[in-house]
């Protein structure tokens, strides 16, 4: 019964991940790498979850083609597992800064823990001290098993102190849902590390990717692509909140100009 609710659960994780990437082809920005690496985070997941449930479904199983199957994909999800959070940390470094102004100790930072995770995850193969079987292929936390869970949250440590310490060089509305779209994998992680045999954490993040894209579409819906400012919908908002809050009779006003022969600059110096 628990696997079956398991995998009803990675199906439907899967289902709004699929979903989420088409739609990922009609955005405006999806030349942009940020949005490229919004849409590998997507199929990265997607991954993780798929090779979640063959390693669930089949722990506990034996025979010779089980233990092939079920160490070689643990060994395959271990080692690609942080992958989606060193995106997520590169995602929230490129929403702050442009790639070219990413130092390279930056990017070595980034991509340290991967390769600590790779050489743990071979090395555990003749030590078992992050995980193992045992003779009836049930799989096992070794002692230094948190040094995983270790090199998953040096990943969102770093992505939650640097929006917030960089929060104001971009609109909150940018910044807001990836502070957000941490809240789902940080409980389902503490709540896994305490409580053996609870698996939530990916198909929590599918949520965070929810949060995220719906960030991405209000963020077309309610500015303009070329100039990043707000559009005429969102002004209509803004003035009928402030009429409703206003204090006593003081109302918002703008004004509006209308240059001749303007496009010749915009064509010439960009919008």
């Amino acid at each position: 019964m628990r696997d079956l609710l398991y995998i009803e659960i990675c199906a439907f994780a899967l289902v709004i991940l699929v979903l989420m990437y088409f739609n990922m082809r009609y955005l405006q920005e999806k030349f942009l790498l940020r949005q490229k690496l919004f849409a590998l985070m997507i199929l990265t997941l997607a991954v993780n979850l798929v090779l979640d449930t063959i390693v669930w479904l089949i722990d506990g199983r034996t025979g010779f083609a089980a233990t092939i199957i079920i160490e070689g994909t643990t060994l395959l999800y271990v080692i690609i597992s942080p992958l989606f959070f060193m995106m997520f940390a590169l995602y929230s470094t490129l929403l702050i800064r442009d790639r070219h102004s990413i130092g390279k100790k930056t990017v070595l930072f980034l991509i340290l823990p991967i390769l600590v995770n790779t050489v743990l995850t071979i090395l555990n193969l003749y030590g078992g001290f992050l995980f193992y079987y045992d003779r009836h292929n049930v799989y096992h936390r070794g002692k230094y098993f948190f040094l995983i869970s270790l090199i998953w949250l040096i990943y969102a440590v770093y992505s939650f102190i640097f929006l917030v310490s960089n929060r104001r060089k971009v609109p909150s509305r940018h910044v807001f849902p990836l502070l957000a779209a941490m809240i789902p994998p940080l409980v389902c992680g503490i709540l896994q590390l305490f409580y053996y045999g609870l698996d939530l954490v990916w198909p929590s993040l599918t949520i965070s990717m929810q949060i995220i894209f719906m960030g991405i579409q209000n963020g077309h819906l309610y500015t303009d692509y070329l100039t990043g400012l707000y559009n005429r919908r969102q002004i209509d908002y803004y003035l009928e909140e402030r009429l409703r809050v206003r204090k006593k009779g003081v109302i918002p006003i703008g004004v509006m100009l209308d240059l001749d022969h303007f496009k010749m600059i915009n064509d010439t110096y960009g919008h």
